[in-house]
């Protein structure tokens, strides 16, 4: 299954948007999200999954499905870099030049957009 970049982004900020501390988030929570909508079920599960094996954030089991319990430090600061909607509209014009680029990547090409915008590059 391909990673959907936007679901990823998306459901970074809807997570910092709507979770509080403690908490938890489910995953019908998250489906009917307006940053969400357009995303499947399917692509929305997948994305929570990757996120969580690459320690952006941390699910919970309970035994009525799977929830987002939290974001972690790595997955604001991920989400910090793809924030900005020009920014993120520039990040993934740069990145079309290729025929494919992971997220770090893209969050790497991100980040040196706000470095030029803030005048350190």
């Amino acid at each position: 299954m391909k990673l959907n970049q936007d679901c990823v982004r998306n459901l970074l900020l809807t997570i910092e948007e709507n979770l509080s501390y403690p908490g938890r988030l489910t995953l019908q929570e998250l489906k009917d999200s307006p940053r969400l909508k357009d995303f499947s079920e399917k692509d929305i599960i997948y994305t929570m999954d990757t996120l969580a094996d690459a320690g952006h954030i941390e699910l919970t089991f309970p035994s009525l499905g799977k929830n987002v319990a939290r974001m972690t430090f790595n997955g604001h600061s991920l989400l910090d870099n793809v924030r900005d909607d020009k920014i993120w509209a520039e990040t993934k014009n740069a990145a079309a030049k290729v025929a494919g680029a992971s997220f770090a990547v893209l969050s790497d090409i991100a980040a040196e957009f706000i470095k030029k915008k803030v005048g350190l590059s």
